[in-house]
């Protein structure tokens, strides 16, 4: 989780689901570029009244996908744009994080149990970051002290 730090909003301050849209928005709108929006921090204590599905995750962001990783880093929550990517992208490391399902549908809610397995190497490729290089880079080429 550490390596993607820089790479996610920081949401462990957010007390209400009203400041998480706030800050989701703010950090979506400053980073225009990035392929998805990801943010660490939210806390069930905090959407009471709520459930976290996709309908309520597509709310906070709907112009690309959100993937938000719970508090406790274990869970996490996903809008309706994140989770048909990673079904279409890579069902294997989708079921991985063990999606939660609707009783009567069978279909996937939103909220993954096992998020701290979650890779975006894994539905991402490394050209779609905005921090990825933008020329060819083979180390082996690299001559160290010759």
């Amino acid at each position: 989780m550490s390596a993607l730090q820089g790479i996610m909003l920081n949401a462990y301050h957010v007390t209400s689901l009203d400041e998480l849209k706030s800050e989701i928005r703010k950090y979506a709108n400053e980073n225009p570029d990035d392929p998805f929006i990801m943010a660490i921090g939210w806390n069930y204590d905090h959407i009471r009244g709520y459930i976290p599905d996709t309908a309520l995750a597509d709310q906070i962001l709907d112009d690309r996908p959100l993937f938000l990783w719970s508090y406790d880093g274990h869970s996490g929550w996903v809008n309706s744009k994140a989770l048909k990517l990673m079904q279409e992208k890579n069902l294997e490391a989708f079921e991985e994080l063990t999606p939660e399902r609707d009783k009567k549908t069978g279909q996937p809610t939103g909220i993954l149990l096992h998020f701290y397995a979650f890779n975006p190497f894994d539905y991402f490729q490394l050209e779609t970051f905005s921090f990825a290089p933008k020329f060819p880079c083979d180390l082996n080429m690299a001559s160290f002290g010759n």
